[in-house]
Parts: structure tokens; sequence; C-alpha cells
């Protein structure tokens, strides 16, 4: 048993090859929220109808997915998280380290952030 059929599958062929799997070692499906009982013939049919869609669905938000990255893109926009520091900050933080000679973890306490953070940017700015 299965609450919905995406959590079966990643895809529809994987999906189709799990079921019939099943079938060959006599293991009967059911899904519960769209009350499939593969061990009938209409309960088959409804599930690769179900599964058939799940597929389109997917495929369909992947294509949504890249066409909004690519708009995204081509306004000069781009993914993930914004640089913690500026390039102002980086060079105050390696004065901070190489002059001034105070640890990561104080350097960290006096900008408020992270230790990892102060020596990701010491690490990247070498």
């Amino acid at each position: 048993m299965v609450t919905k059929i995406d959590r079966l599958g990643r895809s529809l062929i994987d999906l189709v090859n799990q079921v019939n799997g099943f079938h060959d070692r006599g293991i009967q499906l059911r899904i519960l929220d769209q009350d499939i009982d593969t061990t009938t013939s209409q309960g088959r049919l409804v599930f690769n109808l179900f599964a058939s869609f799940a597929e389109f669905e997917v495929e369909l938000i992947r294509e949504r997915t890249r066409k909004g990255l690519e708009h995204a893109r081509s306004q000069g926009r781009i993914g993930g998280q914004r640089p913690a520091f500026t390039t102002e900050q980086v060079k105050k933080v390696r004065k901070l380290y190489r002059v001034n000679k105070l640890s990561q973890r104080e350097i960290a306490a006096q900008l408020g952030v992270n230790q990892s953070t102060v020596s990701r940017a010491l690490r990247d700015s070498d």
C-alpha cells in the first residue's frame, strides 16, 4: 500500500517497472488516495492513466522551471544565495586577520557572522 502514486517511483518507466515487478512476485498494489487496486483490470487501467498524468505533471514542472530560470538569466539574475560579504567587507576581513592579528572567531563576533563565513571569505580571497 502507498498513499500517493508519486511516492512509488520517480518516472513513469520506473513506476510501471515497479508495479510489474510487484505483479510478478504476487504482490498486490493499492494506492489509497486514488483508490486504485491493481488486482483488477479496471484498477490497472486507472493506474496506468494516473501514472501517465503524474509523469506529464512532472515534465510540465521541469519545463516551467527551466523556462523560468532562462528568463531570470536573461534579466541578469542568477540563482543561489547572495554572498555574505561585499568586496569591501572581504578586504576588511583580510585586514583584521592579517594586520590586526584577530582570530577568525573574533572577526566573526565583531561582524556578526559565523566563523565559517569568515573562514570562507579568507579562503576565497586568496
